[in-house]
């Protein structure tokens, strides 16, 4: 009897080990980065448009998980998915169409979209994106989530080698953050000028409790425009074509939500925006600004009450334009006319680098039961007058125009840290902002004093600095890899042994504070060249002074003009941003407080300038102090021999290296391996017992030996 119960106790061990092990099989096989695309082709792609976490944002509404997936590409504009575009306008929005400005080139998609999908959460909500990149051509890639500050997260915010090394061609990441920063933001790459090719989408966070919420009535997804500017060739042919070539890109249209249009008579579909007659509508605006191209913004008959920037709400005030720069957004409410039913323009006129070549670009308001689907009177580049606007924003107006600057906007009173704004900062860095002519041995060709070239430079490339330092990214990300860095790549303008104003400055450009420390930043843009878009990760700061001179400028007279109080600060009421357009001939001042560990990149927006060097890093507390990574986070760094190191040491095996460099296994080999050695010990087992129970039972003979006498052959048995 204890002998059968023995047994029995044997076998359910043994079945439940099976269990078990099928248990470990089936999380194998549901451990999944994105549920929606493990077992369908990765090019069975989404827009998102119905997604499930683009729903109503309720105060005491459980958050969501909202997961996606990009598949980035390689791709082209006005490719055969495109059919009849432009003669037939239906088939411009067919799916995985990129119209564009209607001309053919090579583009960077995320899902065969430009702009690739958009993400609308709500606060608190966590974001998983699986970034898929088969661009092929062995290009590296990364997606910085702008806006967001990534607080307890710096690994995610997507910096190539600030952050995160490069996601390789054919591999994967998958991002994973709260989205804890209210407000209009959006997503980009952020390696090499990938994001000047297409890869770039949309990024909204609602907040339940908005504080402007009593001011619209609709905020409506399809009221979400984002703007970029478009080349005719893929950017990197025009950065060679800038600094080797000898010739200035031109600029050729501005896009909105991926419509543009050129002077060479392809007419495609408006951009349309539908209200209906009587109702405030809320419209979040983005610019995705490449090169030296801001957008002069009007409405037709129709003022704009501009609530918020940069995901920051502020005092609303009334204008009839407005400018916005690369990496700026703004809100801004439309009050719809009563018993109105017809059509305006939405005009995008570009400035900079833009006037020379005319870009512009034109979309339509269009109230409900409106028979047109155009104004009658064309939109054009010469008929949009900037002085029309009485009352601009973000711009320098003329005599007869009320215009403001970002610092005379008035935060809410809810949005201020006082203590930031009143106290003596613990540390202040002056920062010189300009181009140097310093010549860059990069672009600088061999001098062949007898002979003349074949093309006569039209432009000479500039260097365009911070403290006259030309930066360099590191080999490796410092976030995690801070020690691995040699040391002597770092400077900053107090540890350089020579005049950067006088000899071309190039290391990697950092500065350092403690955690807690009040950081007070004195941006000098010392010489009238242009307006340098500034933008911080991790972190949103208090514009507390613009003050132009209208004049060459140095740091010495900026400091001493400061010793005596001449360059006030505004101290209440101060608005924040993330990304602040930098006057020329201009000091424009920010504070914020050290409250978030991490490195961050402080750069100008404009591509071409953050390539040349443009960029600093902000270490952020000490290393120690930062949150710990993910133990198996990719590495990266730079790799010579040494003599402890031979081919026949390194090693073959599957995954990835994690932060100390040894290979690592995930989670889904561990529960597979373990699945698999589970099942295999309980089926070995049960059919040793099932064996034993039917020899037992006679079921099996026994098989006896036979004993032969000695014979002269072979007796078969």
């Amino acid at each position: 009897m204890a002998k059968t119960m023995s047994i029995q106790k044997m076998q359910a061990s043994l079945y439940l080990t099976l269990v078990l092990g099928s248990v470990a099989l089936a999380v194998y096989f549901n451990i999944d980065d994105d549920p929606d695309h493990q077992k369908r082709s990765p090019y069975d792609i989404y827009d998102y448009r119905n997604h499930s976490c683009r729903r109503p944002c309720e105060n005491g509404a459980p958050s969501m998980t909202c997961r996606y997936y990009f598949l980035l590409e390689l791709y082209a504009s006005m490719s055969t998915a495109c059919y009849g575009c432009p003669q037939n306008k239906s088939h411009c929005s067919l799916p995985q169409c990129v119209p564009a400005d209607g001309t053919v080139r090579g583009i960077l998609t995320a899902n065969r979209m430009i702009p690739g999908p958009n993400i609308f959460v709500c606060k608190g909500d966590q974001v998983e994106v699986v970034v898929d990149n088969r661009m092929g051509l062995a290009e590296g890639t990364s997606i910085h989530w702008h806006g967001m500050r990534q607080h307890g997260t710096p690994h995610m915010d997507g910096t190539n080698l600030i952050t995160q090394c490069p996601i390789h061609s054919w591999s994967t990441m998958k991002y994973n953050f709260l989205a804890l920063d209210s407000g209009t933001h959006f997503w980009h790459s952020h390696s090499s000028m990938q994001r000047a090719e297409g890869l770039f989408g949309g990024l909204v966070v609602r907040d339940p409790k908005d504080p402007h919420r009593h001011l619209y009535d609709e905020d409506l997804y399809e009221h979400y425009i984002i703007l970029t500017d478009w080349t005719k060739r893929m950017s990197g042919e025009s950065y060679a074509q800038d600094f080797h070539g000898g010739h200035t890109t031109d600029i050729h249209s501005i896009l909105v939500n991926g419509l543009g249009k050129t002077n060479n008579n392809i007419h495609l579909p408006y951009p349309e925006f539908q209200v209906q007659p009587g109702k405030r509508f809320r419209f979040r605006m983005v610019y995705n600004g490449v090169l030296n191209c801001p957008i002069f913004v009007t409405i037709d008959d129709h003022p704009m009450l501009v609530i918020a920037s940069d995901g920051e709400n502020f005092e609303p005030i009334e204008v009839d334009a407005l400018m916005i720069y690369g990496g700026e957004r703004f809100d801004f409410i439309l009050q719809a006319k009563e018993n109105v039913t017809e059509v305006f323009w939405i005009r995008f006129k570009g400035h900079g680098r833009c006037l020379a070549t005319d870009v512009f670009q034109a979309a339509v308001l269009k109230y409900e039961g409106a028979q047109l689907d155009t104004p009658q009177e064309e939109a054009t580049f010469n008929n949009t007058i900037e002085l029309k606007a009485k009352r601009v924003l973000n711009m320098r107006g003329g005599p007869t125009q009320k215009s403001y600057d970002i610092v005379e906007m008035n935060a809410l009173p809810d949005n201020q840290n006082n203590d930031v704004l009143t106290a003596k900062p613990d540390k202040q860095f002056y920062i010189s902002i300009g181009a140097s002519e310093i010549v860059d041995a990069r672009f600088d060709p061999p001098h062949a004093p007898s002979l003349s070239r074949k093309i006569e430079a039209d432009v000479r490339p500039f260097n365009h600095q911070l403290n006259y330092i030309s930066s360099r990214f590191p080999p490796s990300p410092p976030l995690f890899q801070f020690d691995s860095i040699p040391k002597d790549l770092l400077c900053n303008n107090a540890t350089m042994a020579r005049d950067c104003s006088q000899e071309l400055c190039v290391c990697t450009h950092m500065l350092s504070y403690e955690l807690g420390d009040v950081i007070e930043l004195i941006l000098v843009s010392y010489k009238d060249t242009l307006v340098h878009p500034m933008h911080m990760h991790g972190h949103s700061f208090y514009v507390t002074t613009m003050k132009r001179f209208g004049r060459p400028i140095t740091v010495k007279e900026i400091k001493e003009l400061d010793k005596k109080g001449m360059i006030p600060r505004k101290k209440s009421r101060v608005p924040r941003k993330d990304s602040v357009p930098v006057p020329e001939e201009a000091v424009t001042i920010i504070r914020f407080k050290a409250d978030n560990p991490g490195f961050w990149l402080f750069h100008c927006h404009i591509e071409f300038h953050a390539e040349l060097g443009m960029f600093l890093i902000l270490k952020e507390g000490n290393t120690h102090q930062m949150p710990s990574m993910p133990e198996d986070f990719p590495s990266c760094q730079n790799w010579k021999p040494t003599k402890d190191s031979s081919p026949g040491q390194l090693s073959d095996q599957l995954g990835g290296l994690n932060r100390t460099g040894s290979h690592y296994k995930s989670s889904a080999e561990v529960m597979f391996t373990l699945g698999v050695v589970m099942i295999c010990i309980a089926v070995v087992s049960l059919s040793l017992m099932l064996f034993v129970s039917l020899y037992k039972r006679g079921v099996i003979p026994t098989c006896k030996p036979v004993l032969l006498k000695e014979t002269h052959s072979y007796q078969s048995i």
